[in-house]
């Protein structure tokens, strides 16, 4: 028998799998929920998972060490850092506190703090008051604020889509999205690219003595690895114990 020399048409490859990304406390992503508009132009539509970002603290001896990336991601658009950078850490009650979560919380954060004396930080109970005076502003004053981002989130309890890392003199706190606070004795991370930072410090935390190289190299790390980070590191430096 004959080859044939005919050419053989085979169907079109089917697009890549892309697995679902891995799922942790600092995660509010939803996937399945509408597209909503992000900060600045409604035009501009952004999933639900709006600022995608990376707060990392590390604690050395008596220095806590914050930093953050300031990037923000408009949909598909990211500003350059010389054309914007997003400010991501604010210094109050004697502590400062990184947001992963709605851009808009800044707005709201700056509009609530100055219209009252902000509480000491100062330990586990203090910051969940705290989140709890936050939560009754948010019904009471911000009536643009829905009651539940989704069906998946109606659990007994609050959500505020958004996670909260907390730099104080008693310590580093992870404020879930339920207001859950935990407490962390060395160091801890959030926001889309936290993982690849808790990795970053994880490894480097017995080797490194400086807090502030520690940190820097962890939100370097996040925006080396996550694409929804980037932009420059800040940082802040919190005395421990003081």
């Amino acid at each position: 028998m004959e080859a044939s020399n005919s050419a053989h048409h085979l169907p079109d490859a089917a697009p890549p799998f892309r697995p679902p990304l891995p799922h942790s406390p600092s995660d509010f992503r939803s996937p399945g929920k509408p597209f909503a508009p992000q900060r600045g132009s409604g035009s501009v539509r952004a999933p639900f998972f709006t600022r995608m970002s990376v707060i990392a603290a590390v604690r050395k001896g008596n220095q806590i060490v914050i930093a953050a990336d300031t990037q923000d991601n408009f949909g598909d658009l990211r500003p350059p850092s010389d054309n914007h950078q997003a400010m991501k850490l604010r210094a109050f009650g004697g502590a400062v506190v990184g947001s992963s979560g709605w851009a808009l919380y800044d707005d709201i954060f700056a509009h609530f703090l100055g219209k009252r004396r902000a509480p000491a930080l100062k330990d586990r109970a203090a910051i969940f008051d705290f989140f709890v005076r936050f939560w009754k502003a948010l019904k009471r004053d911000y009536p643009f604020v829905n009651d539940q981002p989704g069906k998946e989130s109606e659990t007994p309890f609050a959500n505020l889509d958004a996670s909260f890392l907390v730099a104080s003199p008693g310590g580093i706190f992870l404020v879930s999205s339920n207001m859950s606070v935990s407490e962390f004795r060395q160091y801890y991370a959030i926001g889309s690219g936290g993982d690849y930072a808790i990795g970053a410090m994880h490894a480097l935390y017995e080797t490194e003595k400086n807090p502030a190289v520690l940190a820097d190299k962890a939100v370097q790390a996040a925006m080396a690895y996550d694409a929804s980070c980037g932009g420059l590191v800040m940082t802040r430096t919190v005395k421990f114990g003081r």
